[in-house]
This record gives C-alpha cells, structure tokens and sequence, in this order.
C-alpha cells in the first residue's frame, strides 16, 4: 500500500509506504508524520500514486514564477533551492533520462552526472525508500516526480 502525501513546509507531494509512520521530504529534509498530515490518496498500486502525485504536486506548487516556465533556482515557495549542488545534478540528469516516463539504470544516470556509481546507487536506494524513484522492472528507475 503506498500513500500520497505533502511536506507542510516546502509543499513538495512524495509518495510513502502506507505502513510508515513517517517519511523524509526529499527536497528540505523535514520528517512527515503520516499520523499527522494529510493523506492525499491510499493505494495498491505505484503507476496510481505516481499520477496523483503529479497533480498534488502541481496543485500546492501554484504556477511558476519565471517567465520561461521553470524554477529556475527558486523552490515553489519563493525561497532559494537549497538542495546540495551535486543532488541537483543527479536529480536534473534523473528529470532528463526519466522523460516521458522512461526508465534508466545506474550506470546510465553515473554517466550523465559523472558522479560514481557507487554515490549513484546509494542516491537511488535512498530515492527508492522515500519514493523519489520506483523500479519497474530490477535495475531500472524511474523518476516520480522532478524536483
């Protein structure tokens, strides 16, 4: 069972094991309390949370603020992204080979960031638990949702 639920501080949606009983925002790090927080959707089914992750994710972050349509380095909330320079990177070359939901390996994602592959598979067990990343078939990824 997986559940969809929102940082209360940055708004940032994630997607978390129904039986956890909290879950780390990937973006600012604050611990969730699922007991506590509202709970978007309840679900069997991954492809289902990562679809309604989306729209939630699109919902609390509002449209953004750059005329060209990106963040730029501005999270939704106004503030400057303070998310380390090299996650930024992984995550930006995860956002370009997951496109259209496409799914990529490790050795894939080390080779676009040129960070090694050892940093690349922790990065991704970590993405994996707070279900930045899912694994549709073993060795392969793709990403939830950009962040």
């Amino acid at each position: 069972m997986y559940v969809v639920v929102a940082c209360s501080r940055c708004k940032l949606a994630r997607i978390a094991g129904a039986d956890q009983k909290t879950a780390e925002c990937p973006r600012c790090g604050r611990r969730i309390d699922l007991k506590k927080t509202r709970i978007y959707l309840v679900t069997e089914e991954m492809e289902v949370a990562t679809g309604v992750l989306a729209s939630v994710n699109e919902s609390l972050a509002g449209p953004p603020p750059d005329n060209d349509g990106s963040w730029g380095d501005l999270r939704p909330d106004g503030r400057e992204d303070s998310t380390p320079a090299p996650r930024r990177d992984l995550i930006s070359v995860a956002r370009n080979l997951s496109a259209d939901g496409a799914a990529f390996t490790a050795d894939e994602l080390a080779a676009g960031s040129e960070i090694s592959i050892e940093k690349v598979t922790e990065a991704l067990e970590k993405w994996s638990s707070e279900g930045v990343v899912y694994s549709p078939e073993h060795g392969t990824y793709v990403l939830v949702d950009p962040l």
